[in-house]
């Protein structure tokens, strides 16, 4: 059966107004009777100045009393203020394991003053806040993304209404179908994977507006990107392996990739929908992805190249502690890249890991938030090094 990933509660400019918290409340009640989701969240406007901490700890009040587990601020740097917003990031991160960080990098095909290098050293920052590195499985920064998308830490609440969306989790299903057809023909594979998910797809829109009646808040839609899931059948890389593609990142993964993200686009036009649409390559995230990692490796070129394709970019990637603000920027410059390039949102998430250095095969220890976070080997920096002597990090402006 297919699992709903997230129920996301994207709030207006007013989301500490007391009437709109308890709707989010009676919304969460009453999703717990009717499908039981895996998260429900709630997801801010996005802020050009720091946010109040204590305005946002009112807000997080509200997943102590109910089944909201996690709440996104955005901080979008568009005016200059990316060093502000920087240290308001890492305060928001500080402040509770709730709270994501959005720190939007590129909006609308334009980079923010100094947000790559701002990003590159709170992500360091970030790191340092305990042993495992975990807490920048909260902290991204996103290219070109749109409103009210329920994937975290990418999205922002367009603000205007309370509203609601659905991330779902159809890989198991997907999977399964794909055994079901065996080594059928391409359009045979297509028509009975939307044959599998279409009808349960369509009671969870009933629920949905049912949801909607009852409580006055509007469902926005679906986002309908393959996302993996800790558990079995849940890997993307089966799904690859159904389709003729036993080696992650060499031929044939670029077309299975576009060829799933033709199906999941078909359900976006058929459906009320939102996000990206995307098949997530989310390492972390993946058991059989990091199973791959721990056995032959995978690159961060490997998941760049992908992008091009894929709905995160780099997302959920454990490099080593001693990474340098330089190297990151350089990640986060191909990313932006073929965001723009594109037209396409995506997402940076890295997560160095304290104590590790690179060459060493070191697996991370992570141990918070199991249900969406898996193990593996920390993945090489082959990336563009910055000569040891005469470099000034001055001159990264972006």
């Amino acid at each position: 059966m297919i699992g709903i990933r997230s129920i996301t509660y994207n709030a207006t400019r007013d989301y500490t107004d007391s009437q709109q918290l308890r709707t989010i409340l009676k919304c969460s009640e009453l999703w717990d009777t009717l499908y039981e989701p895996h998260t429900q969240r709630i997801n801010l406007p996005e802020s050009y100045e720091p946010l109040n901490l204590k305005t946002l700890r009112q807000t997080l009040t509200v997943c102590d009393y109910s089944s909201v587990r996690w709440v996104n601020t955005p901080l979008n740097p568009k005016n200059g203020n990316a060093a502000e917003l920087a240290k308001n990031a890492l305060d928001i991160v500080s402040l509770s394991g709730r709270a994501f960080v959005n720190f939007i990098g590129v909006d609308d095909g334009v980079i923010a003053p100094g947000a790559f290098k701002t990003y590159a050293n709170l992500n360091r920052q970030v790191a340092g806040l305990d042993r495992s590195g975990v807490n920048n499985f909260r902290l991204g920064m996103s290219y070109n993304i749109g409103y009210d998308c329920p994937f975290f830490p990418f999205t922002r609440s367009k603000g205007d209404e309370l509203s609601f969306t659905i991330a779902l989790e159809m890989v198991q299903d997907v999977n399964t179908a794909l055994k079901e057809c065996g080594k059928d023909d391409l359009v045979g594979i297509r028509e009975a994977t939307l044959k599998a998910v279409g009808g349960q797809i369509d009671h969870i829109e009933e629920l949905a507006h049912k949801v909607e009646k009852e409580t006055g808040v509007p469902f926005k839609g679906f986002d309908f990107s393959l996302a993996p899931v800790i558990g079995n059948n849940g890997s993307i890389v089966t799904i690859l392996n159904g389709l003729g593609v036993y080696n992650f990142g060499h031929t044939g993964t670029m077309f299975a990739t576009s060829f799933l993200t033709d199906i999941l686009k078909e359900l976006a036009r058929t459906h009320p929908s939102v996000g990206f649409h995307g098949v997530m390559y989310s390492l972390l995230e993946d058991l059989d992805l990091c199973i791959i990692n721990n056995e032959r490796g995978v690159t961060l070129e490997q998941f760049t190249s992908l992008a091009t394709m894929c709905g995160c970019g780099l997302d959920m990637v454990p490099i080593s502690g001693d990474v340098t603000p330089e190297e990151i920027y350089t990640c986060c410059m191909d990313i932006a890249a073929v965001s723009c390039k594109y037209d396409k949102p995506l997402g940076v998430r890295l997560l160095p890991i304290p104590g590790t250095k690179r060459g060493q095969k070191i697996r991370t220890s992570i141990e918070g938030d199991a249900d969406f976070i898996a193990n593996t080997r920390i993945v090489p920096l082959d990336v563009n090094l910055v000569p040891s002597q005469g470099t000034n990090f001055n001159y990264l402006t972006y």
